[in-house]
């Protein structure tokens, strides 16, 4: 938070002051499933890596994806085409009939301006 510009560093205070006992803390890599609004599959590791994660697309035109904690799990089960690693703390997102929406490969927040807008009641 130190290293960012004072909008998004004052945006990143109050996001972690309200949310931040829903904050993942530790090592892990998660892979979540939902079928809402569209058939999703994220992959996520945490912001330190401290658990690996391996994302790639199947060999026969990247009508598959995988993630897995070894790229040789993902080789046991299918030919790969690319295969990369996400950036840390930063989600690889895929959809049914849409494919890849985010890869993961670049830091999410970068890509957006934030701002903090004030409501008035």
């Amino acid at each position: 938070i130190e290293r960012l510009p004072q909008v998004q560093r004052d945006v990143a205070i109050a996001l972690r002051a309200t949310y931040g006992r829903a904050m993942i803390n530790g090592p892990f890599s998660i892979l979540v499933g939902t079928n809402r609004p569209e058939p999703t599959m994220i992959a996520l590791t945490d912001r330190k890596k401290l658990r690996p994660m391996i994302a790639a697309t199947s060999g026969d035109g990247g009508n598959t994806v995988f993630a897995a904690s070894e790229e040789s799990a993902i080789q046991r089960v299918s030919d790969t085409g690319d295969v990369w690693a996400p950036v840390t703390g930063n989600p690889v997102i895929v959809q049914l009939n849409k494919g890849i929406i985010w890869k993961g490969l670049d830091n999410r927040l970068d890509a957006k301006p934030l701002r903090i807008e004030e409501v008035k009641a």
